[in-house]
């Protein structure tokens, strides 16, 4: 079962001296993100579905309030497939150039940024391996290679996928998971395919801090 995710870019202001940079700039992120979610049932989008339930992940560089943070997200464990992020794109660019990064590895560091707060609507949680792609500061994985995950957080991905689309009244719709009971909205044998004794409802709030920016008021001026 499918689940998509809106990447919505209109919260992105473009100097028009470097649109076309911007442009090629933004166009290698997307192509990122979508790789990292390849062979998943997580479909990657950029235009707004006419209809249906949807992820949206709010890029942007619009947002003057002072603050460092990277991005946010809710944190869904209650399989809701209409869940919401925000990717501070102002901020991202401002780690490139505080941390010296080259056009690429600032591409890296965007899309790695959109690929953890995805994963955090699609029930993936933090990680305690520096190098992993869900660790809760940023820059953490290789900025040298795109953003990738590990089997196993794409296994629970299509998990959450599955059980966000699925409904038990649809007599058409056939469960990914046996033994199904939606009474206590959860599975009945004991299998939690996030991780066992989750509560329903917990879609707290994740927010990612760089570890080295300065909130110095000087944001960097490609986008």
């Amino acid at each position: 079962m499918i689940q998509k995710v809106f990447l919505d870019f209109a919260g992105v202001s473009v100097n028009k001296d470097f649109s076309q940079q911007a442009t090629e700039f933004m166009s290698g992120v997307i192509e990122k993100v979508q790789n990292a979610f390849e062979g998943s049932n997580v479909v990657i989008v950029t235009e707004q579905p006419d209809s249906g339930d949807y992820t949206r992940i709010d890029v942007t560089n619009s947002i003057k309030d002072g603050e460092t943070y990277l991005g946010e997200a809710d944190y869904d464990t209650s399989f809701d497939p209409n869940d919401e992020g925000v990717v501070r794109l102002d901020n991202l660019l401002k780690v490139g150039e505080d941390s010296n990064l080259t056009s690429y590895q600032t591409s890296n560091l965007v899309a790695s940024n959109i690929c953890h707060e995805t994963a955090h609507t699609l029930g993936v949680d933090h990680s305690d391996d520096p190098s992993n792609l869900m660790y809760p500061s940023a820059p953490s994985n290789d900025l040298n290679s795109p953003p990738s995950f590990t089997e196993g957080q794409m296994s629970q991905m299509d998990a959450h996928a599955a059980l966000s689309n699925f409904s038990p009244d649809d007599p058409s719709a056939i469960s990914p998971f046996p033994e199904e009971d939606y009474s206590e909205g959860r599975i009945d044998d004991g299998f939690n395919p996030l991780e066992d004794d989750f509560p329903v409802e917990n879609d707290e709030s994740d927010t990612i801090e760089p570890q080295d920016a300065q909130d110095d008021g000087s944001l960097f001026d490609l986008l």
